[in-house]
């Protein structure tokens, strides 16, 4: 096995899946464009940019980077893909503090995001803003409509409140949601 495996989910909704982290990060394909949900723990983003090969998706079509969490293994490559894709990087307002710490003597500025997401929020018409049950300290979750997934930064979320076939989370294997 390699350092990653990248599979199609659904179809036009694919997983870059880092074993060894037993983090995912996803490529949502939208007409215009694609929407990347985490970028991996990568800081070059080599496991992502396969992905998007693989998925066949051009790094100027993506439309925006979301993060459901600050933690490297979903941020990792952040910086590495927006510079190279030109992208916005969004991610709600607990994971943005902890992206854009002060300006330390070793020269680093942190990554700050473009746009801050609060629930309630629709991003680029496909993905819908929520916080989980229980707590509003949590890193928000981001539900997909049209393929009825629940993207999360915890594999053991209890989707109930939502109407989702498929748990997305950010650590742990995407898999159907158990009815």
């Amino acid at each position: 096995m390699g350092r990653f495996d990248v599979f199609e989910v659904l179809r036009g909704l694919w997983c870059v899946r880092y074993p060894r982290s037993e983090s995912c990060a996803y490529i949502i394909k939208t007409s215009p464009g694609a929407i990347v949900v985490d970028t991996g723990p990568a800081p070059s983003a080599d496991g992502m940019m396969a992905g998007l090969q693989r998925a066949r998706v051009g790094l100027t079509s993506i439309r925006a980077l979301v993060l459901t969490d600050a933690h490297l293994e979903q941020s990792g490559g952040a910086q590495a893909l927006r510079v190279r894709s030109g992208a916005r990087l969004m991610c709600d307002p607990r994971s943005a503090a902890a992206l854009d710490p002060p300006p330390s003597d070793d020269g680093n500025v942190g990554l700050s995001p473009d746009q801050i997401l609060t629930p309630g929020d629709s991003l680029e018409g496909c993905l819908a803003v929520s916080r989980p049950p229980g707590g509003t300290n949590a890193p928000a979750w981001f539900y997909l409509s049209r393929d009825r997934a629940l993207f999360t930064g915890r594999s053991e979320a209890q989707p109930d409140i939502y109407e989702a076939d498929w748990i997305l989370p950010a650590r742990g294997a995407p898999r159907p949601r158990e009815r």
